[in-house]
């Protein structure tokens, strides 16, 4: 998650501004949609965290482990979705400026 995190930090400072109002579009919806990526992953391991508290074998529970490794898979699959999704979007921003 941290290695993922730091990707996304890194090519969140390569946007492009080539317009003032469509660029800061396609940046809200990319830091938006990232922000509930990040919070949804992290509210979930909290909530895994939370339940091991009570019982020590949550972590260790097969069905734990498999759904957490899947959703991993799922929140790196939407992170890259997303970035994929700005860079079109400002592909197609500059070829409407040329």
């Amino acid at each position: 998650m941290c290695g993922v995190l730091l990707d996304l930090n890194a090519w969140s400072k390569l946007g492009l501004d080539v317009d003032k109002n469509k660029s800061k579009t396609i940046r809200r919806g990319f830091d938006d949609s990232i922000t509930l990526l990040v919070v949804f992953y992290g509210s979930l391991l909290l909530i895994i965290v939370f339940f091991n508290q009570f019982n020590n074998e949550v972590m260790k529970n097969n069905y734990v482990i498999i759904g957490y490794f899947i959703m991993t898979i799922e929140f790196v699959l939407f992170n890259y979705l997303s970035i994929w999704n700005a860079k079109k979007d400002t592909i197609k921003l500059l070829k409407d400026n040329k």
